[in-house]
């Protein structure tokens, strides 16, 4: 049965007749003698031959040109067998025609980490997973998007019923703080996202809900939008600036010029974002048309006319079932698209040019100034500017209460005052 060995000289594997087991032949390429093993396929030693000594008379009738095995290509550097139709060595990237590494393996060699083209093949299906994998967030996000969307349209009703200042003004607020929660939590569920997936995990249930945290990030959001707005295609900017905020040093997410070029040199990771939210809006923008196209002329009689709505069950179902669903759907693809961040912040990471060092700052002490007792003496400004800045607050806050209550006519100044101020006519 015939055998196959690999030569020691060239790396070449070389078929050998069964007649030569026990023998040395020399590999018709480098002339290298190649020892045959003596033992059979089924692992028995074979009949001890005749003690002959090894010389090329002995094998001189075989064919060695035959015994090169041309089905199987090595590489040239390492030895490793080349799969059919292979460009390079699956081992060491080495080009069989060229005997040095290809154009790919050097790429692949020159990265600092991960391939940000798998980024590509992995990024819906990933995402999927980690959705599935946290439909207890989906569910968390739902429900704030409900109750805050709702609460936010029922004040902005109650704008409309009131017809004095005061209450038109509380009501005003209310819908404001309602309005910034839910967008508030999605820039705290995408920041924490993102901070999972470049540390390679996955579970959001540590992601906790606070009302104060998620205004003042509606607040923040608003203002990044307002800070990009100036820039054509600003929103461009959107991934690139909620994966900075992420970071330990985020004050890049709020330059537009930084933001912009970072997504343009990164294009086809923020194209695939906006393409996955693309898909997404889809069923909840047929849902949010059927809603308003049952209601929303109704709702604006009723703001304008100061009336209830007429009650229709089968109106209301239908648009219950539609808002259901735009709740639903809209909270898995914000959980979804908070994962499409995460993995453009992991495999981008060297193009993205992130700040996660935070610079070492040298405290010095301060010299405290005490008096005889050794108590610290306190500055003015320090010992009465809170008082000064309530009294202030309370005054500004008086004024524009009064200033609504009575239809814009008058402040607490003396008339004469407030028209040389130009603050009433």
């Amino acid at each position: 049965m015939p055998v196959k060995v690999r030569c020691p000289g060239c790396q070449k594997v070389l078929t050998a007749p069964d007649a030569a087991r026990g023998k040395a032949l020399k590999c018709p390429d480098c002339e290298t003698r190649v020892r045959i093993p003596a033992e059979g396929g089924g692992g028995a030693p074979a009949a001890k031959p005749k003690k002959v000594e090894d010389d090329d008379s002995l094998l001189a009738k075989l064919d060695l040109s035959k015994a090169v095995d041309s089905e199987t290509e090595l590489c040239p550097k390492c030895g490793a067998d080349i799969p059919d139709g292979a460009r390079e060595c699956p081992k060491c990237g080495t080009d069989p025609t060229t005997g040095q590494l290809s154009k790919e393996a050097r790429r692949r060699k020159s990265l600092k980490g991960v391939d940000p083209r798998d980024f590509y093949k992995v990024v819906w299906k990933d995402a999927w997973e980690f959705t599935l994998e946290n439909l207890g967030s989906v569910l968390q996000t739902a429900s704030y998007m409900l109750i805050f969307a709702g609460l936010a349209g029922f004040c902005a009703f109650m704008v409309g019923w009131c017809s004095d200042g005061p209450p038109k003004a509380f009501w005003g607020f209310l819908c404001a703080i309602c309005s910034f929660t839910f967008p508030g939590w999605l820039f705290h569920l995408n920041v924490e996202t993102v901070k999972l997936t470049t540390v390679k995990k996955s579970s959001l249930k540590d992601v906790k809900f606070d009302i104060f945290t998620s205004v003042a990030l509606g607040i923040k959001y608003v203002v990044w939008a307002i800070s990009h707005a100036w820039m054509p295609f600003g929103f461009l900017a959107y991934p690139i600036s909620m994966i900075h905020f992420s970071m330990p040093v985020p004050y890049r997410a709020w330059m537009a010029w930084i933001t912009m070029a970072l997504a343009l040199k990164n294009f086809g990771a923020v194209l695939m974002y906006f393409l996955a939210r693309i898909v997404w809006s889809i069923p909840v923008m047929v849902a949010s048309g059927i809603v308003g196209a049952l209601l929303g002329n109704e709702l604006l009689q009723s703001i304008e006319n100061q009336t209830t709505p007429q009650f229709d069950w089968i109106k209301w179902t239908v648009l219950g079932v539609c808002g259901a669903v735009v709740v639903l759907i809209g909270s898995f693809a914000e959980v979804y698209l908070a994962r499409v961040l995460g993995l453009i912040a992991y495999y981008f990471r060297d193009t993205l040019d992130l700040q996660t060092i935070v610079a070492e700052k040298q405290y010095v002490k301060k010299e405290v100034k005490v008096d005889k007792f050794g108590n610290p003496i306190e500055s003015p400004f320090k010992k009465y500017g809170q008082l000064v800045f309530a009294i202030v607050a309370i005054i500004v806050t008086s004024n524009l209460i009064y200033y609504f209550y009575t239809n814009k006519q008058h402040i607490l100044l003396p008339d004469s005052w407030a028209r040389g101020m130009g603050i009433i006519d």
